[in-house]
């Protein structure tokens, strides 16, 4: 039985700063939802110890994870490797990628499932249930399988046949709905809703509008992202990271890894991170919108970062590193993909679009000639549906 963190000293509310007991916050944070004005919860620890070097992969940072011990296949310990060819190409000093899509199921997503499954046990939960496009379903259906864990993945009927064999190989169910609103009781974040609050199954993500993003135990795992990019670059980080966002989840979950080695000391001063998106919402936040509207766009192509919603913690997380965002059409996309296979990486489509983001933001002067630039490459192109090409 996998026992949580006794280092951690409680939650809190990543808005309002309201501190709670240490529990399971689906919702996000009680105070805020009653105004309306839904947030995220997030973990303190009584003492960061930054990582266990008798361990490996993510198990090396249990001691600031929700658990020091999880299920594992593998994940964590993704290179980062220098893209000389590319950074010649777009006219900048260094670019880098960390190849997340190195991880066990091929995305990122694999740093959140292994503390999803760790909590669902030590709850005694029967099985978990996830709304995905693809790599979250993928990755949770996989973890689940290696715990001994029913699973259910809800999602649409245009689900990609590449990912619709992986889950279903886990032997995981794939819930169809065809209701293409989430929120709604007969989408997927109302059959989740469902699952979780009459059935008793745990989730690992969000289901509530306004978004608060994934389960928050399993969110924590994506801090393991910046720890590992620290222990590669020391103090001569990188002054951007390029993160393909949907409603910020990874891109929370690095800059709070951030902030920790920060608060520790280990860096002093914290890379500013860049939202790639392929429509304008974390944009349009920025400008002053309200981040619990909806904003529709067009995002066939990039499912894994589709969708209309953009959570509190995405806007707090490019506000607090001076970053910024940057919105990539869809009729750019199986350029992109190209062009980052001509260099060597086949990605999704829905990573490939750093190529444009960079190359925009270069264009607009945004970037510095001299800057130097890492880019999260979060999931390869195997998954890529063979006939857009």
């Amino acid at each position: 039985m996998y026992k949580m963190n006794e280092k951690i000293e409680s939650m809190y509310c990543i808005k309002c700063g309201e501190k709670y007991t240490v529990g399971d916050y689906f919702l996000g944070c009680p105070k805020c939802l009653e105004k309306g004005e839904n947030a995220a919860i997030s973990f303190q620890y009584k003492e960061a110890i930054f990582k266990n070097p008798s361990m490996k992969g993510m198990q090396k940072y249990g001691r600031i994870l929700p658990y020091e011990t999880f299920p594992t296949l593998g994940e964590g310990d993704t290179p980062v490797v220098k893209l000389e060819k590319m950074a010649k190409l777009l006219g900048v000093k260094e670019i880098f990628i960390k190849n997340e899509f190195q991880n066990p199921t091929g995305s990122h997503k694999d740093r959140m499932s292994p503390l999803v499954v760790a909590r669902a046990l030590e709850l005694g939960k029967k099985g978990i249930v996830a709304a995905s496009s693809g790599n979250a379903g993928i990755s949770i259906a996989a973890y689940a399988a290696n715990a001994g864990l029913d699973c259910k993945i809800t999602s649409l009927p245009n689900v990609n046949m590449a990912y619709k064999t992986a889950i279903e190989a886990t032997g995981a169910e794939l819930v169809i709905v065809d209701e293409a609103d989430d929120i709604a009781a007969n989408g997927r974040w109302g059959y989740m809703r469902k699952m979780v609050e009459e059935y008793d199954w745990y989730p690992a993500t969000n289901y509530i509008l306004p978004a608060v993003g994934s389960n928050c135990f399993g969110v924590q795992g994506y801090k393991t992202i910046a720890y590992e990019i620290y222990e590669e670059f020391g103090d001569n980080l990188p002054e951007y990271i390029f993160v393909p966002v949907s409603r910020g989840d990874l891109l929370w979950g690095i800059f709070e890894g951030f902030k920790e080695l920060l608060k520790l000391g280990y860096i002093v001063a914290l890379p500013k991170l860049v939202c790639v998106e392929p429509f304008r919402r974390i944009s349009k936040v920025l400008e002053g919108e309200d981040y619990r509207k909806e904003f529709p766009g067009e995002c066939s192509l990039t499912a894994s970062i589709g969708g209309s919603t953009v959570t509190y913690q995405s806007y707090v997380a490019i506000r607090d590193s001076n970053g910024f965002a940057v919105d990539i059409p869809q009729g750019n996309v199986i350029d992109d993909v190209r062009q980052m296979a001509h260099l060597g990486l086949y990605l999704e489509t829905s990573s490939a679009v750093v190529f444009s983001a960079l190359k925009r933001a270069i264009e607009k002067r945004i970037l510095d000639k001299n800057c130097r630039i890492l880019i999260i490459g979060t999931s390869n192109g195997f998954k890529n549906k063979p006939e857009l090409f």
